[in-house]
């Protein structure tokens, strides 16, 4: 599978790319803004985006994850430090196709995958 991160802190974005790369999927892209997060969902071509919620741009995640569904037809996968009502504020507007809460772990990572893939 061919994903896109988007992620605005380094160390969290290597981190992702790690794992995914380790699971056996090839990271086409890893971005820290929601703007240019469209702009490579739409050259990268990828299958999945792996999306952090709280970004540092003037478009958030969450608007991101939009853009790129109605534009690309490209699913994203939010992932958030935060928990509970903080998180569910984080998706308002919005319908994930599934979440994570960082930091990601390798079965948590590899068991949305699978979800993924699987039609």
């Amino acid at each position: 599978m061919r994903i896109l991160i988007v992620e605005d802190e380094a160390i969290s974005a290597l981190a992702l790319q790690f794992l995914v790369e380790r699971l056996g999927h090839e990271v086409v892209a890893s971005v820290d803004t929601g703007e240019a997060a469209v702009e490579r969902a739409g050259s990268a071509q990828p299958d999945l985006v792996l999306m952090d919620t709280r970004l540092r741009s003037a478009m958030n995640g969450v608007e991101a994850a939009n853009r790129i569904w109605s534009e690309h037809r490209v699913r994203s996968v939010f992932v958030s430090a935060h928990g509970g009502a903080e998180l569910a504020a984080d998706y308002r507007g919005a319908e994930p196709f599934l979440s994570l809460v960082k930091p990601v772990m390798d079965d948590e990572l590899a068991a949305v995958l699978e979800r993924v893939e699987t039609p």
